[in-house]
């Protein structure tokens, strides 16, 4: 069974007792993509620091946690400049510090652009 059939299995066994089971964080152990398909925590567990591509969210109120698993300095890039962090302008990519726990949590505001949650040692920069 893959990652995303037990995240799916749990999800429908959840609302079928009626209750939250949480998917399983997926792990992404070196260079790639974000994945954006669901609502989900992403753990970033590259050794050295990991370059990450983030698209477009797709829907309105996607949700990613995005937490770093290894003391390295991981950079999440977006392609266009689309991740607001509360302050003037839009931003394309978030520097984690290279520390165990640093996380940002997204949300989709549009089909097009995510929002800053949280942050935790994530440094936005356009």
């Amino acid at each position: 069974m893959t990652h995303d059939e037990q995240g799916q299995l749990s999800a429908k066994l959840g609302h079928a007792l009626g209750i939250n089971i949480a998917r399983a964080p997926r792990i992404i152990p070196g260079d790639g993509a974000c994945p954006v398909d669901a609502d989900r925590t992403i753990v970033l567990t590259k050794a050295t620091a990991a370059a990450i591509t983030l698209a477009q969210p797709g829907v309105v109120g996607r949700r990613l946690t995005i937490i770093a698993g290894t003391n390295a300095a991981h950079v999440v890039t977006s392609a266009a400049a689309n991740i607001g962090d509360g302050t003037t302008g839009l931003n394309t990519t978030l520097t984690f510090a290279a520390f165990i726990g640093a996380s940002v949590t997204l949300v989709s505001l549009t089909t097009t652009s995510w929002a800053v949650e949280s942050i935790v040692a994530v440094t936005p920069a356009p």
